[in-house]
């Protein structure tokens, strides 16, 4: 097992030992593209896992299983170049969006006079009841139907990822058409959000999504959760990177970007802290005020595409993301905290580790050693789509290390 060496030893030290030590993994644990197909093939070789669940997204799966998978399959097929992948992700991208809200009504499916929206985009709540180019959710505590943003914006950010390595992968020029059309839907959702979108409603908010008032009359006055903003946020700067530029798309992200950054806080030992919701004197939900290393994922992902993007967020702003992962929320022995903080322990899911925090590896190679011993100790067999998506991102680096070996740290620019 590689050490893990804390990062005020120095950059050069941890990128020797990257260099000249032999990992040393247990027998457990995913290895290679056929270890992965084997793991998937034993839970879902009769039926594609949520094609054969007509009312999905009625209970959030698109958004949250659907999301995962279709990650995987994308991660799967950068990794090696097998189209087989791209196939599973359109199965389900196509199934997602003809179960969207507007092609379900039009089927007959859903009545929105007999089961009206109690949330949605404003649009939608004043032009009742004309159907939401999105998925809808049960909400028990209202009894109601919700279209929210969150699930919207994991839906379309998950099939931006997928048309965004069609974009930029020529292997998979033969795509490219119908990644196209996928775009086109995407954008629809995307706009149907646009009412719910305020650049300086606060001085301390540049620019969020809000909630809207169940009657139509407007939006609430606190702003949605960073998570959220995040992932529509991916969605918007994919857009922007594929069409070749959209200066709506690229400043209302640089507008939730800078929200974070407003609210970041870096602490004596260089690591960063930022909570749940961004807002002054709003709940968190961990016990410590900071943000879950769950929905912080998100939040990685669009720092991630911001750089990527040219947006305002540096090298050594990821690097102290690295730092942060790798000195506070790992814990050792394949454990990670639940808060970016690491002081909030009361959880025990470690599938974030696999996805989004990894790709911090390309700065500090460390990130995806942390990440196997995780997924090789608790999910050494995955079962359903985040560890399968956990794995397929450690293979995914894995593979891209051994066609790029990584740089001396202060030649690293991601780009």
């Amino acid at each position: 097992m590689r050490v893990y060496l804390k990062k005020k030893t120095g950059c050069l030290i941890g990128f020797f030992l990257f260099l000249t030590l032999t990992v040393v993994v247990p027998s457990s644990g995913i290895e290679n593209k056929q270890e992965w197909d084997a793991a998937f093939n034993a839970f879902y070789a009769q039926q594609d896992p949520l094609l054969d669940l007509k009312e999905a997204n009625e209970k959030g799966l698109f958004a949250w299983q659907g999301y995962y998978w279709i990650r995987a399959y994308v991660s799967m097929a950068a990794a090696y170049g097998d189209t087989a992948y791209l196939d599973k992700a359109q199965k389900l991208i196509d199934f997602m969006l003809a179960n969207r809200d507007d092609q379900r009504a039009a089927r007959g499916e859903i009545d929105l006079i007999a089961t009206p929206y109690f949330a949605a985009p404003l649009f939608y709540l004043r032009n009742r009841p004309q159907p939401a180019p999105g998925w809808r959710t049960w909400d028990e505590n209202y009894k109601g139907w919700r279209v929210l943003l969150v699930d919207d914006a994991q839906v379309v950010h998950a099939i931006m990822r997928y048309v965004d390595l069609i974009a930029t992968d020529e292997r998979f020029a033969a795509y490219w058409p119908g990644a196209m059309d996928y775009m086109a839907k995407v954008e629809e959702t995307v706009k149907a959000h646009d009412g719910s979108f305020l650049f300086d409603a606060s001085p301390k908010i540049p620019g969020s999504y809000y909630y809207e008032n169940p009657d139509g009359s407007g939006l609430y006055s606190g702003a949605v959760e960073f998570n959220m903003d995040a992932s529509m946020g991916c969605a918007l700067l994919l857009l922007d990177k594929v069409k070749g530029g959209v200066p709506e798309y690229r400043q209302k992200a640089a507008a939730i970007l800078a929200w974070w950054k407003a609210h970041l806080r870096e602490l004596s030992d260089g690591t960063l802290d930022w909570d749940y919701d961004l807002q002054d004197g709003q709940a968190r939900t961990t016990a410590t005020g900071s943000q879950d290393v769950n929905h912080a994922h998100l939040d990685l992902s669009f720092l991630i595409l911001s750089h990527h993007a040219g947006l305002d967020v540096s090298n050594e702003v990821l690097r102290k993301c690295a730092d942060t992962f790798m000195n506070t929320v790992y814990l050792g022995d394949g454990k990670i905290a639940w808060s970016i903080d690491g002081k909030d322990r009361s959880e025990e899911h470690y599938y974030p580790a696999g996805y989004d925090w990894i790709d911090l590896a390309e700065l500090e190679p460390q990130v995806l050693d942390i990440a196997q011993e995780v997924y090789q100790k608790n999910y050494p067999t995955p079962t359903w789509a985040r560890p399968f998506l956990g794995w397929a991102e450690i293979l995914r680096w894995k593979q891209y290390f051994k066609e790029q070996p990584p740089l001396p740290p202060e030649a690293i620019r991601l780009e």
